[in-house]
């Protein structure tokens, strides 16, 4: 197997349905591009109302994403398990996050 085909092979964003028609080069600069973060329990990945710069994909670990109504009450709108993409809406129309994110179990994104 030729290097490019094996680092599509084992590229962490190509079984992801919101990537499907990014082409094999797109996809080794996605890869390439990309930090793994290390965040603890407790630990906030970003803020409602937060501009964000670049989207997560959650490697291990749970974060829980929740949204704040206008009387203050948190309502969670989801736990995000490994290999779930955070933050891509708000990145793709530059506008700031309509929820929080916070990790629940040490996690990597």
């Amino acid at each position: 197997m030729r290097l490019k085909e094996e680092k599509i092979a084992n590229s962490i964003w190509k079984n992801q349905s919101i990537l499907r028609h990014l082409s094999d080069y797109e996809l080794i600069n996605l890869d390439q591009d990309s930090q793994i973060m290390f965040f603890a329990k407790g630990e906030t990945v970003f803020l409602q109302g937060q501009y964000i710069e670049g989207c997560y994909l959650v490697l291990s670990g749970i974060v829980k994403q929740s949204k704040k109504g206008v009387e203050g009450k948190e309502s969670i709108l989801r736990l995000a398990s490994p290999f779930s993409i955070l933050g891509f809406r708000s990145t793709l129309s530059d506008e700031p996050a309509c929820n929080t994110s916070t990790v629940i179990t040490h996690s990597s994104l």
